[in-house]
């Protein structure tokens, strides 16, 4: 198959866990809806490319996120394969729900947060079965997250050293993995 499209709509039937996912201590309480679509092209055997778009909301809160991903993937030889990929998201927080993903504000009054990602991964097939990959991302966020000197709250989005220094607007994540496919 050379390209596809698909969508799909969620919506919670019951209220949401009692605090969101980023920490923040205001109860979420309502119904989450997410909206995808994600659509894939393999112009040849050896290049994939995709797009992923993503809307976020909490029913009745002003809360939303959106997010959009492209990305591509080459396999240099039958069993190494080296693809790139670009992320964004913008997270809208509220009053009254404060925040999913990244960190809120310091008074948890709703206000709008960036995030960019842009992932480098290199993959090795060292059987039929498995598969070794190794992946390198830089995130930057800004928006109301940056320090006071770039006219955020002085709230940065990633920790430092440590889980209750959230200092910097910038990270770098570099991971392995081994993938089983039985």
């Amino acid at each position: 198959n050379r390209a596809n499209i698909r969508g799909t709509f969620i919506f919670g039937s019951e209220d949401t866990i009692v605090h969101s996912f980023s920490g923040s201590n205001l109860p979420t309480g309502y119904q989450i809806g997410l909206a995808d679509a994600t659509a894939w092209f393999n112009p040849t055997d050896t290049v994939s490319l995709w797009a992923n778009y993503d809307y976020l909301f909490a029913q009745g809160t002003g809360y939303y996120a959106h997010g959009i991903a492209v990305a591509g993937r080459v396999a240099v030889l039958p069993d190494l394969g080296v693809a790139v990929r670009g992320e964004y998201i913008r997270e809208q927080s509220s009053a009254s729900h404060g925040v999913l993903f990244l960190q809120d504000g310091f008074d948890n009054n709703g206000h709008s947060s960036d995030i960019w990602s842009v992932t480098g991964t290199v993959d090795y097939a060292l059987t039929e079965h498995l598969k070794l990959r190794s992946e390198l991302r830089w995130d930057r966020a800004n928006g109301n997250g940056t320090s006071t000197g770039n006219g955020g709250d002085g709230n940065n989005q990633f920790p430092e050293n440590n889980p209750d220094d959230f200092s910097s607007i910038d990270q770098l994540v570099w991971l392995i993995a081994a993938e089983y496919v039985f």
